[in-house]
Formats: C-alpha cells, structure tokens, sequence
C-alpha cells in the first residue's frame, strides 16, 4: 500500500476533526431523489413546504451520502482504512434544505487493535452534522455504543512520529504526541498489547 498520511497509530482518544463545509444546492437534491428516494418532499418545493420538512428537503440516505463524501475529501482517501463493521443506527434530527451549508466534526473516543488480525485496529469515533443554524441534525450513531463509529485501520510500519490535532482538556488546549501514546502501549503486558485488552478478552474481533 502506498505511503498514507493516516494509519491506525495517527489517531489519539479525545481528538478532534474538522471535516469542512457542505453547500447544499436544490439540483443536487432533486437528483438523488429521483434515483434513489422519489418521494414529493425531496422533488418538489411546493411538497415539501405542505410536509413537515418546511422546504425541500434532501433525502436522509443523501445526508448519510454528503457526509461520507465529507469524511473521504477530509482524510479517509489518505489513510490505510479498510472500512468499516456496520452501522448501527443513525438518526436524522433536522431535515436538510436546499440552501443549507453543512459542517462535519469527528472525535476520536477509543482506539484498540483487532484481536483476530494485529496488523489492523478500530478506531472508534463520534460524529455530527450541523447546518448553518447549528443546529445538530444528525448524530451518527454506528457500530457498538451509542453516539459511535467504528473504522477498520491498518497499523503503520514501522511507526513514526505524529501529532493528531488537539485535544481540549478543561478548557486547555493540548497537543497529543500518538508516538508518546504509542511507547506507552508498548510497555503494556503482551496481551494488552496485541488485543488491547486483557487476556480475559472474548470478542472476536
């Protein structure tokens, strides 16, 4: 695999990241849905001002997609990711009108190597869109906990030197060193080490 800016290592518990901005125009909308999800609220203005959307509204699969879209241009086309286990649930609290600027944010909450493969970890995140109102309408809500999205992430070798954005601790702002991170992960017992977990550990993965 080529040299990727993100590997498993690249990522600290507790950082943030900004996944820029989204203009949502009325063609692309009607677009999606006449593909993908042709009912009146995501074709018409008229339909969609008479539902309780209040305008034309982007279908929340087209939401789901613009956000992908986000998180690709942001990083994942530069990193060793190999996907993800699935989604649990998402859930769309706002609807997205033509009109509407969307922003993307990511928080890394937890981070463990893969039980069955060792060269490939999960990096376990949070993430949210908001539109220009800040209004929060959609707290992604994948994988194994609530609020939490869970990537699938080669390790990098050998690893290297990095510094994953910042981390806001009581107010302070904080650089993390990953390689810092990383040596202590090396000191753990072996089994800790490999599963990121202790030797109890059933899950499969």
């Amino acid at each position: 695999m080529t040299a990727k800016t993100w590997a498993y290592e690249d990522f600290v518990e507790g950082a943030s990241l900004d996944l820029g901005v989204k203009q949502v125009s009325a063609a692309e909308i009607i677009e999606f849905a006449s593909e993908f999800d042709a009912q009146p609220m995501h074709l018409d203005e008229d339909a969609g001002k008479a539902s309780i959307l209040g305008g034309l509204s982007a279908s929340g699969w087209h939401t789901c997609a613009m956000f992908m879209r986000m998180l690709c241009d942001a990083f994942l086309l530069d990193s060793t990711c190999q996907g993800a286990p699935g989604v649990d649930q998402v859930k769309w609290k706002k609807p997205v009108l033509a009109g509407d600027t969307l922003r993307g944010n990511l928080v890394v909450l937890a981070k463990r190597l893969s039980r069955s493969k060792p060269q490939l970890g999960f990096i376990t995140m949070r993430s949210e869109l908001v539109n220009q109102r800040a209004l929060d309408f959609l707290p992604r809500r994948l994988a194994w906990r609530d609020a939490v999205a869970a990537l699938l992430f080669q390790r990098r070798s050998p690893p290297r030197q990095f510094v994953f954005g910042q981390q806001h601790i009581g107010g302070t702002v904080v650089e993390i060193d990953a390689h810092a991170v990383a040596g202590r992960e090396q000191r753990k017992p072996a089994a800790d080490r490999r599963f990121g977990r202790g030797v109890d550990d059933r899950r499969r993965c």
